[in-house]
């Protein structure tokens, strides 16, 4: 590793360079406050003359480098250095000047005699390639809303106001010092792409954390050449996140570990498990475990966008999340791509009864805690994944079974007889609305009930009037029918035929 310090000018500027956003990288993630900052910055430097220490740019040459050209592989720096190449496009597009807009895209923004490959110097994620190449070029970006359109604007319309020399400000730019630091590191081999990996698990370059999903999709992506892992983005992590939507990733990994280790991890470990699970279960094989994230990214979007294409399966893994089945999120992750392609019937039968049981547990058992239902969901799958004396079928009776003979009560499928006497008794209104919905369902199969839609009366007012006071028997009983029913925690009673929250 060499580490120099050196300007903005001797960095980015010059011949023959291009910088290389590998695609394992986050997309350009700065926003309006950040680009103020900078911009603040920069003109501080304009009016005293001086520079600004801006951080440190840490990239390893690329296979293609030679003693013509440098292909410098971003890992820690790609969003300061996008945003330097974004204010001098602003600086560029407003300026009269045509020696200072030959400058900056000769210096800074293009080379001129490059195949097309390396003719921007800025080689961009593909989420943001085609929005940034176009502002390289001098597009008109009103219709763009990527953040990388959104900031070159701003600082379109800050230099617009600006009443001093244009020129100054690149001079400004220029100046400003970053510490230089190669890795020197061959990029062809496993062990010293595992020394990016280690670098990029601790960099944190915009001063927000690097999400569990960052790390995950660094440590899948990063590959011993550009090709590969521009091929493993394309094919299997861009169709991933397609599926669930970047913010979901996260909880995504979380419960397929948790599906596969039958174990509870917590948010925090999610990498440190994903990383055990990579190396001891999948023996290293990264396009192996993309492509079982691709398959079970399906079905989780299944679970968490309710976008099944068989209706009738969607209506129960709706009520599921309804129910606030989170800890059964494994168990439905693990029927739903064991069993759609081969066996639908038997899968709605079980989804069916999962929901029958969770709505049951919900009103029988309302104490019960989360760790009840979530040991009983790792142990089905454990199971029915078993190939020993303790294995079960994937089957409705199968589950049916072992969800009827708990051998506690807290986690046993509820009687009729306890559920009528927990319907008689107290619970939280949100499943009495799921109740209904289920009855409903029953009893006028033909006629679809959208629950988002539903909504629980208040027959008896949280505050009592006098009026109230006066008809319930006074203010003393008044007052014990009011904490009775009218529960903080919305509570109702069915048996008895209130609605009382």
């Amino acid at each position: 590793m060499k580490a120099t310090d050196v300007t903005v000018q001797d960095f980015i500027g010059g011949l023959k360079k291009a910088f290389i956003i590998p695609p394992y990288q986050r997309n350009y993630a700065w926003g309006e406050d950040q680009c103020r900052e900078f911009y603040d910055d920069i003109m501080r430097c304009v009016e005293t003359g001086g520079n600004h220490y801006i951080g440190n740019v840490v990239y390893y040459l690329g296979e293609n480098s030679g003693g013509a050209f440098q292909e410098m592989i971003l890992v820690d720096g790609q969003q300061r250095i996008t945003t330097i190449l974004l204010l001098l496009c602003a600086l560029r597009d407003i300026t009269d000047d045509e020696d200072l807009e030959g400058d900056i895209d000769e210096q800074y923004l293009c080379n001129k005699r490059a195949n097309e490959v390396y003719r921007i110097r800025l080689k961009q994620t593909v989420s943001d390639g085609e929005s940034f190449t176009a502002i390289i070029d001098g597009a008109d970006t009103q219709d763009m809303s990527c953040n990388v359109a959104k900031n070159y604007r701003f600082f379109r319309k800050k230099l617009l106001s600006y009443s001093g020399e244009l020129s100054a400000v690149l001079d400004a730019v220029a100046r400003m010092q970053l510490v230089d630091v190669n890795l020197q590191i061959a990029s062809d081999t496993k062990d010293s792409l595992r020394i990016v990996q280690t670098i990029f698990e601790k960099i944190n370059s915009t001063g927000k954390p690097l999400s569990q999903a960052d790390l995950i999709r660094n440590y899948l992506l990063i590959a011993p050449s550009d090709e590969k892992q521009s091929k493993w983005h394309k094919d299997y992590w861009l169709k991933i996140e397609r599926n669930l939507g970047v913010d979901n990733i996260s909880a995504f990994s979380r419960d397929f570990l948790r599906m596969t280790d039958c174990e509870e991890i917590r948010e925090n470990d999610t990498y440190r498990e994903f990383k055990n699970y990579v190396s001891k279960d999948m023996q290293d094989d990264q396009e192996l475990v993309l492509k079982t994230l691709l398959r079970f990214s399906k079905s989780y979007s299944w679970l968490i966008n309710l976008d099944c294409p068989d209706e009738e399966l969607n209506r129960e893994l709706t009520m599921l999340r309804n129910l606030k089945s989170n800890d059964f999120a494994p168990l439905a992750l693990y029927l739903l791509d064991r069993l759609y392609d081969i066996a639908l019937s038997e899968l709605r039968l079980i989804i069916h009864l999962i929901v029958d049981y969770l709505l049951r547990m919900r009103i029988a058992s309302p104490t019960t805690g989360s760790g009840t239902t979530r040991s009983l969901s790792f142990e089905l799958i454990r199971k029915m994944r078993d190939d020993g004396e303790n294995s079960i079928a994937c089957s409705y009776d199968a589950i049916l079974f072992e969800l009827s003979n708990s051998p506690t009560i807290a986690s046993e499928f509820p009687s009729d007889e306890r559920f009528i006497a927990a319907l008689q008794g107290i619970f939280y209104h949100l499943y009495a609305r799921e109740l209904l919905l289920r009855v409903e369902e029953y009893e006028t199969k033909n006629i679809p009930v959208d629950i988002s839609k539903v909504t629980v009366e208040h027959l008896m007012p949280r505050t009592i009037s006098d009026w109230w006071k006066q008809n319930l028997g006074g203010n003393e009983e008044a007052e014990r029918i009011r904490l009775t029913y009218t529960n903080p925690s919305s509570f109702c009673r069915i048996g008895q035929r209130c609605w009382l929250v």
